[in-house]
């Protein structure tokens, strides 16, 4: 065999890892946006805030940075706002909201109250639309922790 002939073998396995790295980012992007977008995600109610806490632990982590402070929509949703955006945020798994509304319990990072800084890993999606309360066209799904 010469070096000519491992050329079209080579090729065509970098075709192939190229098209698995594509379908894996796909998965990524789907799994983190998929409980928004089935309108599954677990919403909590306390004060005059709405939080949207993912249902269950993420499959799949994306790895966008999150950064700003924690904010609530006209709606009463609990919100990122990043000075120049403001997004309907998704917490992590197992947060749990205050019973004053004012705030939410992070895992593995503690209390976040209103106006305080979040920094985290997750992503932003954009959809048409979302079931509930916290109807938004952006979203940020806070998903790890910073620390």
């Amino acid at each position: 065999m010469t070096a000519r002939d491992d050329r079209p073998r080579y090729a065509g396995w970098r075709m192939k890892r190229c098209g698995l790295l594509a379908v894996t980012a796909a998965a990524l992007l789907v799994s983190g946006c998929a409980s928004i977008a089935a309108g599954t995600t677990s919403i909590q109610r306390a004060g005059e805030s709405i939080a949207l806490v993912a249902p269950v632990p993420p499959s799949a982590v994306m790895e966008a940075l999150l950064n700003g402070e924690l904010a609530r929509d006209d709606a009463g949703c609990l919100a990122l706002d990043t000075g120049s955006e403001r997004y309907v945020l998704q917490f992590p798994f197992g947060t749990s909201l205050h019973e004053d509304g004012e705030g939410v319990d992070v895992p593995e990072l503690g209390e976040v109250r209103l106006g305080d800084a979040i920094q985290g890993g997750g992503g932003f999606t954009s959809l048409d639309r979302h079931s509930g309360d916290c109807a938004a066209d952006n979203y940020a799904i806070w998903q790890t922790v910073i620390g």
